[in-house]
């Protein structure tokens, strides 16, 4: 409490369950500089998201959120909770939600807020148990928003394979400043080709294209 200046703070793998500890919102209440906070790898779930989401909420300089492996899945409210927290982060350029199985409900329910996030430079929706091709266009969308980002990493996925990546593909061609993007495992042959020949077109913001 005494370390109201603290801009970063990284609290991984610290045994953090759904029964949040009243220790933690109270600390976080206190540290309204706070820019970047990293919770991965406590499995809070649905439940401990909810009892966080209020005190995020108040870090309004927050600039990157990290969320790997907490569990957060879209059957709760946790996706809910962090529509509400994102809407409250004006600056945050780098979302980090890696290994929470929301799958496609899920992102349905955050692209609207996503989109929103002007700021963002990195997304990271790696093993979100994305599987509809209908995922890709939402991606697809995002893309048109984020003008801002340089680094989407959709690894370990299984939303590829079908006619909408020619809309990804399409997205990330006519992206402003991208300039890393990692991809479905499953995404097509020639989309990915072309987006590999696209990446060393000098013109090109695209430096790296790699699927996983």
């Amino acid at each position: 409490q005494q370390c109201k200046q603290l801009k970063s703070l990284y609290l991984e793998r610290i045994g953090l369950d759904e029964e949040v500890h009243p220790v933690l919102p109270a600390l976080l209440s206190g540290l309204l500089q706070l820019q970047r906070l990293s919770i991965a790898c406590n499995h809070i779930g649905d439940r401990g998201f909810e009892q966080l989401a209020p005190v995020l909420q108040q870090c309004s300089q927050l600039r990157d959120l990290v969320l790997t492996g907490c569990g957060l899945t879209s059957d709760g409210h946790s996706m809910l909770s962090l529509v509400t927290v994102l809407l409250c982060l004006p600056r945050l350029e780098v979302l980090t939600l890696n290994c929470n199985p929301v799958g496609d409900k899920g992102l349905e329910q955050l692209s609207p807020v996503l989109e929103q996030c002007s700021q963002l430079t990195r997304l990271s929706l790696w093993g979100i148990g994305l599987k509809s091709p209908w995922s890709m266009l939402i991606i697809s969308r995002l893309l048109r928003q984020l003008t801002s980002l340089k680094i989407l990493i959709l690894a370990c996925n299984d939303c590829g394979g079908s006619i909408f990546d020619e809309a990804l593909c399409a997205a990330v061609k006519a992206h402003p400043s991208l300039e890393r993007v990692i991809l479905p495992r499953n995404i097509c042959q020639d989309v990915f080709t072309e987006l590999k020949r696209f990446a060393k077109d000098p013109t090109s913001t695209l430096k790296h294209v790699i699927r996983f």
